[in-house]
């Protein structure tokens, strides 16, 4: 590379930009080899004459590609002014029809010979673009999102028209630059293409030649979701699905691994939240792509690499797995429950859809866990879901109450699909149900609460006999009638006075405290007014779980911490051991129990949606102690579970919230992103937002471009010696000339790195206002070389 490299200042009329062709900052000269031992690297980069074409100001989505197939990389590019999608085609030279500049207005830019201007008109307004081969035949063709609610795909002829399209309606999609991506999804070979969706994400296989399977749909777990990218970042050789997950201020790095039977995985979130620009690209060695960011708060460049570490004997996993059931209507009318639906074993999950009228099942695998959930119809308005093999057949049967068809449903997954739920004889109004075993026989019992009338209330019980066929009774008799001032809306099986029998909390939503019912000897569920002493309060129905320490457990979350409590032979609560977090803005809201550590007994686990942590006890002598946190986030929470949900044979712990829950893995760590280089800029007052990423200078190294937007720079940084270091700086157009116009303006708005000039080495090129600008790199044997000037100078 030759250190010094033409300056030709061109002056635009039509956007006023002094558009430097190249002004470089050399290490030495602009103060940046502080040390001695530094290498001023700018001697080993270098650009011809900049190239220049004339586009749109509202030009966005540049991405390259051969969309000619003559082996040359092009450019295509949005232009909703115009309602088309703009092809820059490579050519080799100058055409003989290409006439040279002879207009007197000297600040007019002709655009250069390098590109034939090809278009594609659209009919939609273009939010998101892609490209890849989606009919087999080794061209790319163009994927696009057509508002309000078309993905559209345009394939490349032989006779380069781009007539033949296939197009699929996909609803709640909110147009967005970058939602959609392409990319084997399921190591098939074929292009694939993933399109982000407000709830729901949808992934269509390429099937044959031009053709899609029926979208797969992903629930998503975020609020928002949006820049989509796919590529190998585990390095197992199966591309991966990244993006952003935002909920109310939070915006995390996301990402679905794709596993070994070729499907997408739960989401895992990463500690990459205050980001501006983001890139995939292969860097260093290790693992696959790494993700490439710029730090919203320091502005440094940062490059993550995935880990994949052992699980050490005694450490926690420190990253939460996510699963997404989408929204529907108000999160405090679904349910969760938990159990062995097909038989083989393994705890499978269960959530209701009230307003959708479906339920979602998430079954387990022993290759790789939970799926993604399948939905299937159900009862409109189901809010409460039961679990437990009532038949001894081992495989439970999925119990459902709607309150808006008062009916309560038998479900069992039969052929490979969740049956319709078959209605049960049931008397009057059922508000709340539970399954127990009240008469100690062994069997489980369907047991619900009937509204007789305002304020009068009855319990029936449902037993399974022989065949299909349901015994009925009234417990405690046909005149038994409990007087309740709260409503019911849901009931809660516990042990309260540890006598072996199961009682019942009866919960309202009105903020008054739940009514127990403790059971007697003779099985029947009495109302037991607490006098005096401690009180439940208003309590949720994630407060209160039933839980294992040294012996069995009732454990209840109250504001700023969590108790163990009992209910004495007098029928007053009494408070066993209370666990007080330090913070003073704690908010517990559930607690559960499970062996996190591998060793002997229990941790128990505080879960605070004040600071968004969940707090991990551990036993220390006689007290609980604080051992672990584990990163929350805003997360909506109703309820947990404990169950084996990753067939390890160890519990893990299962979080309910309000449009996903989440698990954490007692005897598996989830993949981590670690940072592996980082870079904090010495230019004086930069604002990097945006990155590309290529090998810049020939060496067979990959470099990244740093796009700045307060004096228009971009800086080349290039990994060396296990550090990214600075190698050339440069400034794209001068802002002075927008003096009267408010500045330059957010630019570079786009960069990719490519071979655009045929040559064989990758050119940087920039989007710019309303031009593509290329840097055609050097090759470091050209002779029209001058002394470069000072970068703003």
């Amino acid at each position: 590379m030759r250190s010094c490299l033409p300056v030709h200042p061109v002056v635009s009329a039509v956007t006023f930009v002094t558009i430097m062709m190249i002004g470089l900052s050399h290490l030495g000269t602009s103060g940046m080899a502080d040390d001695a031992e530094e290498i001023d690297l700018s001697v080993y980069y270098g650009f011809r004459d900049l190239e220049i074409f004339k586009l749109e100001q509202r030009s966005h989505s540049m991405l390259p590609g051969d969309f000619n197939h003559d082996g040359l990389t092009d450019l295509a590019l949005v232009d909703n002014s115009h309602s088309r999608i703009d092809l820059l085609i490579q050519r080799a030279s100058m055409d003989e029809t290409d006439e040279p500049v002879t207009d007197p207005d000297v600040n007019k830019i002709e655009s250069h010979w390098r590109f034939k201007h090809e278009k594609v008109p659209v009919d939609r307004e273009v939010s998101a673009l892609a490209v890849g081969d989606f009919n087999g035949d080794k061209r790319k063709d163009l994927a696009y999102f057509g508002e309000p609610d078309r993905l559209i795909v345009r394939f490349q002829s032989e006779s380069g028209s781009w007539d033949q399209k296939h197009e699929v309606r996909l609803a709640d999609v909110e147009g967005q630059s970058w939602g959609i991506a392409a990319g084997d999804l399921n190591h098939d070979g074929k292009t694939d293409i993933a399109v982000l969706g407000k709830r729901v994400t949808y992934v269509l296989h390429q099937s044959e030649p031009g053709k899609f399977d029926a979208p797969e749909v992903i629930r998503n777990t975020a609020e928002r979701v949006g820049l989509a990218m796919i590529g190998d970042l585990d390095g197992d050789g199966r591309n991966d699905l990244f993006y952003m997950a935002g909920d109310g201020d939070e915006r995390s790095a996301s990402t679905r691994l794709q596993n070994e039977t070729g499907q997408l995985g739960p989401e895992i979130r990463f500690e990459l939240e205050d980001i501006r620009g983001l890139i995939l690209y292969d860097l260093v060695e290790g693992a696959g792509k790494e993700v490439v960011t710029i730090d919203g708060t320091t502005g440094r460049v940062r490059v993550a690499q995935f880990t994949r570490e052992s699980d050490p004997e005694g450490e926690l996993a420190v990253r939460l797995v996510q699963y997404g059931f989408g929204e529907s209507g108000s999160s405090k009318g679904r349910d969760l429950a938990i159990g062995d639906l097909d038989g083989d074993d393994l705890t499978d999950v269960v959530v209701t859809d009230p307003e959708a009228a479906q339920m979602i099942v998430f079954l387990q695998h022993a290759n790789f866990g939970l799926d993604l959930g399948t939905a299937y119809p159900s009862f409109l308005g189901v809010e409460q879901v039961r679990v437990s093999d009532i038949d001894r057949d081992n495989t439970a049967e999925v119990f459902v109450l709607s309150n808006k068809e008062q009916s309560i449903g038998l479900c069992r997954l039969e052929k490979g699909r969740l049956s319709f739920p078959i209605s049960l004889p049931i008397t009057g109004e059922p508000v709340a149900f539970e399954l127990a075993d009240l008469n100690r026989d062994g069997n489980m019992e369907l047991v619900y609460l009937e509204k007789v009338k305002r304020g009068k209330y009855a319990l029936h019980r449902l037993t399974k006999s022989e065949g299909n066929d349901w015994e009925t009774d009234a417990i405690g008799g046909k005149e038994r009638e409990l007087n309740l001032s709260n409503e019911p809306v849901f009931m809660r099986a516990l042990d309260a006075n540890q006598d072996g029998r199961t009682d019942f909390l009866l919960m309202s939503d009105n903020g008054k405290s739940p009514t127990l019912l403790v059971t007697n000897e003779d099985g029947v569920p009495e109302i037991v007014e607490a006098t005096g002493g401690l009180q439940l309060g208003d309590v949720e129905r994630g407060a209160i779980t039933s839980g294992q320490l040294e012996q069995p457990v009732t454990l209840v979350a109250q504001d700023n911490f969590a108790r163990n409590i009992l209910l004495d032979d007098e029928n007053r609560w009494q408070v066993l051991d209370q666990y007080n977090p330090i913070e003073s803005n704690a908010r517990i809201k559930g607690v559960a129990t499970l062996d996190l550590d591998g060793k002997p007994g229990n941790e128990l686990v505080l879960i605070d949606t004040g600071v968004n942590k969940l707090r991990i006890l551990r036993k220390e002598g006689e007290q609980y102690q604080p051992w672990e946190q584990v990163d929350l986030g805003s997360f909506p929470y109703i309820a947990a579970e404990v169950a084996d949900l990753n067939s390890d044979g160890r519990d893990d712990l299962l979080l309910f919230g309000g449009q996903r829950f989440l698990t954490l893995y007692a005897g598996q760590r989830p993949p981590e992103l670690k940072d592996v280089l980082t870079f904090e800029s010495r230019l004086d007052d930069i604002f990097f937002n945006d990155l590309a990423a290529g090998d810049l200078n020939g060496d067979g190294h990959p470099d990244v471009a740093a796009f700045d937007l307060t004096k228009h720079n971009v800086e080349i940084i290039t990994p060396r010696d296990e550090k990214l270091v600075h190698a050339i700086n440069f400034k794209v157009f001068d802002e002075k000339n927008f003096g009267r116009r408010g500045g330059g303006g957010a630019q570079p708005r786009e960069g990719v790195v490519a071979d655009v000039t045929g040559d064989g080495r990758d050119d940087l090129i920039l989007l710019v206002h309303d031009r593509v600008l290329v840097y055609p790199q050097d090759d470091g044997t050209t002779d029209d070389v001058v002394q470069s000037e000072e970068s703003g100078e």
